[in-house]
């Protein structure tokens, strides 16, 4: 998959960093247990919105699958990372042009005002495995920078 160019947003491509995080185990044991259900979700795309339901699990992400607006309340997720489309596309582009996120593009950069990127839940105490859990996650987001992203 990863000459295969995958296009953003879209279950492969979240498959695709999936993939690459339970690849490399040793990597992810560095930044220790996660456990987690994500939503990622991507507003304002041509399409409407996007919701994209992740569980992680020690050191591996297990499932990747696309929701609806009313599957998310159902998904029971932890926390919600949400963004625009313009602000995702350029986060993702800034990764594969670094390696990984700069200063000004990392999710702790672009969730800590609660714009551009929003981190929310039904509950405080699961919100926050999105903060002691950062670096897994921003790992797994700058996996990117390995795949083959277009855009829609």
């Amino acid at each position: 998959m990863a000459n295969q160019k995958v296009e953003f947003p879209s279950t492969q491509w979240f498959q695709a960093l999936a993939a690459r995080m339970n690849e490399q185990r040793a990597k992810y044991q560095n930044f220790g247990f996660v456990t987690a259900r994500a939503v990622f979700r991507v507003t304002a795309t041509a399409a409407g919105n996007r919701n994209f339901g992740l569980v992680f699990d020690g050191f591996e992400c297990l499932e990747v699958r696309e929701l609806t607006d009313g599957e998310i309340a159902q998904f029971d997720p932890d926390w919600t990372m949400e963004g625009d489309y313009a602000t995702w596309k350029e986060m993702v582009q800034n990764i594969k042009a670094h390696g990984e996120a700069d200063p000004d593009h990392t999710l702790n950069r672009l969730c800590l005002l609660g714009h551009p990127f929003r981190v929310h839940g039904e509950d405080q105490t699961r919100v926050d495995v999105f903060y002691r859990q950062l670096f897994s996650f921003q790992a797994f987001i700058d996996e990117s920078a390995a795949v083959e992203t277009s855009f829609a």
